[in-house]
């Protein structure tokens, strides 16, 4: 299935500004939801509707200083929750959750069966992936992607080019390429103490491929729901990540994914 530009980029924006209206309004619409949901199941309401995001702290995340003593009417002790929730994410402190910040505590994004919005069918019920396409308006002036080897896998393993720019710093442009094809369906991203990637873009492309990056464990980070601004503003911390093909319908498929690997202690 085919996600127009224009509606990936409206879901993308929404969420931007979804961390602005956090930031301004975190006790009434986070306040909002706990009230309906602090009792019984805490599993996260999910719209069938609009698209949720499930917030959590990110990995290794320790609160500064002792925690203080909540007190003991329940809705004082929500409030206060739900404020040490947003300071939290606040990492700058300046009072406003940026998009860095909001998307550190991105756990799962979760959108609405396509087929519902965009009048595409599944085949038996199911809500077909989606797909990037060779040729697409917003791709066609990228270059093919390589043909899958273990000589082009080992080839990725060293920087493509060093100093290169990425945002306020600069690093190591790093490429790694996965195929719709036995063996060659991953490609991993090992970030050691003090390194992050960051900078994230599509290379080059052949047919039609979807992806995803998980831990190293298979924990979700981020999937083409989330739309490509989400991908752009993608930051991977020390850990050891997979980017991996889903769906392999086109065995022609092919994306090669560009990052730049940075330092953290700068």
């Amino acid at each position: 299935m085919r996600l127009p530009l224009t509606i990936t980029t409206t879901i993308a924006s929404a969420m931007l500004l979804a961390g602005s209206a956090f930031a301004d309004h975190h006790e009434l619409l986070a306040g909002s939801a706990f009230a309906d949901h602090h009792e019984g199941d805490m599993a996260p309401p999910m719209s069938p509707d609009h698209p949720s995001v499930v917030l959590g702290p990110p990995e290794g995340f320790e609160p500064a200083g002792e925690m203080p003593q909540m007190p003991e009417d329940p809705d004082e002790a929500k409030h206060m929750a739900l404020e040490m929730f947003f300071h939290f994410m606040d990492v700058s402190g300046n009072g406003e959750v940026d998009w860095d910040e909001f998307t550190a505590w991105v756990r799962h994004f979760e959108m609405p069966q396509m087929s519902e919005h965009m009048g595409d069918h599944a085949m038996d019920g199911e809500p077909m992936a989606m797909e990037l396409h060779e040729g697409d308006a917003d791709l066609a002036h990228l270059p093919r992607a390589p043909e899958c080897s273990d000589v082009l896998r080992e080839s990725e393993l060293g920087p493509q080019e060093e100093g290169h720019p990425c945002r306020d710093r600069e690093g190591n442009l790093v490429f790694r390429t996965i195929c719709n094809m036995p063996g060659f369906e991953s490609a991993a991203i090992t970030l050691p103490a003090g390194r992050a990637a960051s900078c994230f873009g599509i290379e080059a492309l052949s047919g039609s491929i979807a992806f995803e990056i998980v831990t190293e464990g298979g924990g979700p980070v981020w999937d083409m729901s989330m739309g490509p601004e989400s991908y752009k503003g993608l930051k991977l911390d020390e850990g050891v990540y997979h980017i991996r093909s889903v769906g392999g319908g086109d065995p022609a498929g092919a994306i090669t994914i560009r990052f730049v690997d940075v330092a953290t202690d700068m």
